[in-house]
């Protein structure tokens, strides 16, 4: 950044740039639970494009934002009617305060599919809103 003094004003010319940034402070909050899931490109609006056949991999971190630890406890996996997935229930040993975890599932579509739906892959964990990632199945 270049600067000049013009008499007693500081005259400074920033580069346009584009940044996105956001900031959140918890002094302690209930679980957390994020999902990320390979094995399918994203496409329109961002969403997981699935077609019949593919295999997904998901993992599931639940984060711990407060100063307790968390006992060991199960996330639960629900899927749209006809998906298959390789656990029900994934087991997480406990999580230190401020600390995380993370378990990976597969999962895998019908092998038949009509038009392109929107279908939900859903974790659930005790006392933590379920994360769900919302893709578009269809063929491809």
């Amino acid at each position: 950044v270049e600067a000049k003094m013009q008499g007693t004003r500081l005259q400074v010319t920033v580069p346009s740039f584009d940044t996105h940034a956001t900031l959140l402070c918890l002094k302690g909050s209930a679980p957390l639970v994020g999902l990320e899931v390979n094995g399918a490109p994203r496409g329109q609006a961002g969403l997981v494009s699935v077609a019949p056949g593919a295999e997904l991999s998901v993992k599931a971190t639940v984060y711990n934002p407060s100063p307790r630890a968390l006992p060991a406890n199960e996330a639960t996996v629900w899927l749209p009617r006809g998906w298959l997935r390789s656990d029900t229930a994934l087991k997480l040993p406990p999580i230190a305060p401020y600390g995380s975890q993370s378990v990976t599932f597969k999962v895998r579509p019908p092998e038949v599919c009509g038009g392109l739906r929107l279908r939900p892959i859903t974790l659930r964990y005790p006392q933590a809103s379920p994360a769900t990632e919302i893709v578009w199945w269809g063929r491809s």
